[in-house]
């Protein structure tokens, strides 16, 4: 739905990721949006104008709750700055678990902070 109905892209890396970016006849992003989806939860982000027009989209195709701003979710927390009109995502818990569980693999001298 997120391909065909809301002209996202898929994200190859991230496969719970999908991202729509708008240019202008410049190549400058004017819109953009970001959705991160687990299951049946969606979290997204983005410019006013996109989040807008992904919800009016999404609630005419499906039965949707629309719960308001989220700040973590599936261990990546999102800082959205809206003035500023950018969108962080950051996993710096689950990588640091990571580094922690698998902290056998690496030497006794390595840093946390070079890893991450």
């Amino acid at each position: 739905m997120h391909i065909n109905e809301c002209g996202m892209t898929f994200n190859e890396v991230e496969p719970s990721l999908f991202v729509r970016i708008e240019v202008d006849s410049n190549d400058t992003v004017v819109e953009w949006l970001i959705a991160k989806i687990w299951t049946d939860d969606v979290r997204y982000f983005g410019t006013t104008n996109a989040r807008l027009k992904y919800e009016k989209n999404i609630a005419s195709k499906i039965k949707v709750k629309f719960l308001g701003v989220s700040g973590e979710f599936v261990g990546t927390e999102f800082v959205q700055d809206l003035e500023l009109g950018t969108c962080e995502l950051k996993s710096l818990m689950y990588w640091s678990l990571a580094v922690e569980k698998f902290k056998y693999l690496f030497s006794s001298d390595t840093k946390i902070g070079e890893i991450l």
